[in-house]
């Protein structure tokens, strides 16, 4: 046989794209003389199937119009002969041939073809409906999931039209949700859908886009051949789910769109509402007239996670979107989850052109919320690292003295509030500010107390130690600016309470504290701390040096600087898959969550916690944070065994460093931990006065405190086998051996983008009179 044969043929009536035989079956009838050579010419042909059950589709469509009593095969016989009217079987009915499968099939004529072929859909669908079905035109843009849905409308047969717009071919990675087959790899899925409509019903109207939709063919797909009567969008492409929205409200073309996380389904009423927002207002604020223009995906991302819904995504696709460019390249699709968006998409086409569905809105089909378990009663499961931890006791309240001193002053509460005022300014982690302050007789009392409850970065109140050594600094600093000396007492037992006595600036009683470094008082209100991840400078050297001898001021303390390229990289190495963990850690992730300010509202109402502007995240940083949130991704991400994307922000803020310091104290106690507070405080206002910015990094130090200073039970064996790799890690890059407290960087100076925020002081001021 001839190979130009298939383009000699009469192509089906939808055919009016050139080249497009290859997806568009050949309906050849018996009166017509042309037809009738190129069928004989086809059957004489060994390389052509032939398929012929034109009798058992006639029986067929007999017994369907006669359902009230079953026909005998006498009744059935006569009945079959009255229809074919003298006519042989072999001229009956059409012959249909598929060029790209060589095959050539027999089939009832168009009417009757339609007629059997959804005799089934009664009275879901009645008579008339169907009938004003078949006048329908529909669009589909996108057949990943589009193709699922074409197929679906031509089985029901929901319309008499099918636009298809897609510009990609097949992929083997498609095989996981597209009915089809290895043999059609690199054919376009638009021919590929157009086939399987075909050869499921070649009657059926169908246009194919093989090039996808651009500004210069948009209008075409929505017009040419008749307005279409609706849009289902399915597409990647984000600037086209704009223009194409866009183009059918001009139009009145209600859109309809389905995703397939928790079977999201949009209805988009432009038909009855063509004021309304495209994509339900979800994009206000955002300049959708860029969207062309948008390249990365750092311009995308604020754009498509609020199309997408947050707020109501499932964990898996929050984890998974976490998971891209990591462990995967694109977000998932399931088949099953494809089926049924294709499912429901079709049905809702259906009642939107029947007008038994009118209204817009978003809507969920969520099987794994429709169908699962009954609730049952649930232990708490067993595993340290499924627990928050807990402290082992509650500290006893501190006696807190009243007695004054030889020579000791009563200062008036103005003179307080200014003294308190200064300590407020005093780092803490998280900004918790974990204090509270009391006045007994003449005695300020400073008394340390975890506000935001048992911290995974808090074991043995170490973070609390350490702020409160902080903020014993400043006021000791602020003291001596305004003229008093300063003597404090120690309580052994309760290691976060410090009691302040004042003397007269002239009076030095025995075990005041040093004036040293009282310059550093000026630094206190400047003092900040600053994420930034600026290109880090060259710092002097002898900077450093003086930093490490302040360090050096407070007994038993010692810091010590990198700040070559490799060992700054092998810093952030550990310090980036440190907080990985504690991301991922059920307690630590419930901190961070707890401890971030989410909106400028939530800040300026607690003024605590880390404000979200303080961060110097990109849109895409932002987008990933906000799906971390829920509890139930960290979960996931632990399970697959991923966030290593969580460890890009740690990372790239200490691979912008100039330095980074580690400050350790040999005296491994809790007084020795709140000496190393005032240590590192005296450290960051020395580098303010040095025009060097500072940011903390200690969630590694502090995850190995808890690890390997008594709190094991609090993390599964992996999770504490890599901690222990980390630790001996960062102790080989500082030559370090023990006492780690306090990991941070620095670099150039540089005004940070905002400035955390303090409470007022909270004090209990019982006070007696001077005697």
């Amino acid at each position: 046989m001839p190979s130009s044969l298939p383009s000699r043929l009469v192509q089906a009536p939808n055919s009016s794209l050139a080249g497009a035989d290859d997806c568009r079956a050949a309906i050849l009838t018996a009166n017509d003389l042309a037809h009738e050579s190129q069928r004989r010419e086809l059957m004489a042909d060994p390389g052509v199937h032939v398929v012929d059950t034109y009798s058992t589709q006639l029986d067929g469509l007999l017994r369907a119009r006669n359902p009230r009593r079953k026909l005998t095969p006498a009744e059935l016989a006569e009945a079959r002969e009255q229809h074919l009217a003298g006519r042989s079987l072999e001229t009956a009915g059409v012959w249909v041939y598929y060029p790209w499968r060589r095959s050539l099939v027999h089939l009832l004529n168009e009417a009757e073809f339609v007629e059997l072929r959804t005799s089934r859909n009664r009275h879901k669908i009645t008579h008339d409906e169907q009938r004003f079905l078949s006048q329908r035109r529909v669009g589909i843009i996108g057949l990943s999931v589009g193709a699922h849905v074409a197929m679906v409308l031509a089985l029901e047969r929901s319309c008499g039209e099918l636009r298809l717009a897609d510009f990609d071919v097949l992929e083997l990675s498609n095989l996981n949700r597209l009915h089809e087959g290895v043999v059609s790899l690199g054919v376009k899925k638009t021919t590929l859908a157009a086939r399987r409509i075909a050869e499921m019903d070649p009657f059926l109207r169908v246009s194919c886009f093989h090039e996808g939709l651009s500004e210069a063919n948009l209008d075409d797909f929505f017009r040419r051949g008749g307005d279409l009567d609706l849009l289902v969008e399915e597409c990647d492409d984000f600037a086209l789910k704009v223009s194409c929205r866009e183009r059918a409200r001009e139009l009145g073309i209600p859109v309809v769109m389905e995703a397939n996380d928790r079977a999201t389904l949009d209805i988009e009423r432009f038909d009855r509402d063509p004021g309304r927002p495209i994509l339900h207002g979800l994009l206000a604020g955002l300049d959708t007239r860029r969207v062309s223009e948008l390249q990365s995906n750092e311009e995308k991302v604020p754009y498509l996670l609020p199309m997408v819904g947050e707020a109501t995504m499932s964990n898996k696709l929050r984890a998974s979107l976490l998971e891209i460019g990591e462990s995967i390249e694109a977000w998932p699709q399931l088949a099953s989850d494809v089926a049924l968006g294709a499912g429901l998409v079709a049905n809702v086409v259906r009642r939107i052109a029947l007008d038994q569905l009118t209204d817009s809105g978003r809507y969920f089909v969520d099987l794994e919320e429709l169908v699962q378990d009954a609730p049952r009663a649930v232990q708490e499961p067993g595993g340290p690292a499924s627990k928050r931890p807990r402290r082992s006791r509650e500290p006893a309240a501190a006696p807190l003295a009243e007695d004054a001193e030889a020579g000791q002053l009563w200062l008036d509460p103005r003179t307080l509030d200014a003294l308190v005022e200064a300590a407020l300014r005093a780092p803490s982690g998280a900004n918790e500010q974990p204090w509270t302050w009391c006045v007994r007789g003449p005695n300020l009392w400073l008394v340390g107390r975890a506000r935001f409850g048992e911290s995974l970065l808090n074991y043995g109140d170490i973070a609390t130690q350490l702020a409160v050594g902080a903020a014993t600094e400043n006021l000791v600093l602020r003291a001596h600016q305004l003229g008093f000396s300063v003597k404090l007492e120690r309580n052994v037992e309760h290691a976060a309470v410090v009691g302040f006595r004042f003397f007269g600036g002239s009076e030095r009683p025995r075990g005041a504290e040093s004036h040293a470094y009282d310059a550093l008082a000026s630094a206190i209100e400047a003092r900040h701390t600053n994420r930034r991840r600026t290109a880090g400078g060259t710092l002097a050297s002898d900077a450093l040096a003086a930093l490490s001898a302040v360090a050096a001021s407070v007994p038993r303390c010692k810091l010590q600087f990198v700040s070559d390229r490799p060992a700054l990289a092998e810093v952030a190495d550990v310090a980036a898959r440190a907080e990985r963990i504690r991301m991922l850690h059920p307690a630590g992730h419930d901190d961070m969550v707890r401890e971030i300010r989410w909106t400028l509202e939530e800040a300026e109402a607690t003024r605590d916690g880390i404000d979200l502007r303080t961060l110097d995240l990109s849109a895409t940083e932002l987008c990933g944070l906000k799906l971390l949130r829920s509890p139930g991704v960290p979960a996931l991400l632990k399970r697959w065994r991923g966030g290593r994307g969580l460890e890009k922000l740690t990372k790239s803020s200490l691979l912008a460093s100039s330095a980074v310091g580690l400050l350790t104290t040999s005296q491994q106690t809790a007084q020795g931990r709140v000496d190393a507070g005032r240590a590192l405080e005296r450290i960051w206002l020395s580098a303010t006065e040095l025009g060097i910015s500072l940011q903390p990094h200690t969630a590694a130090v502090l995850l190995f405190a808890r690890a390997f200073g008594g709190g094991a039970r609090d993390f599964d064996a992996e999770t504490l086998g890599e901690l222990h790799g980390l630790h001996a890690r960062l102790r080989a890059v500082f030559g370090a051996s023990g006492g780690e407290v306090f990991l941070f960087r620095l670099f150039p100076g540089c005004e940070p983008l905002a400035r955390s925020l303090r409470r007022e002081a909270e004090t209990d001021q019982p006070r007696t009179t001077e005697a």
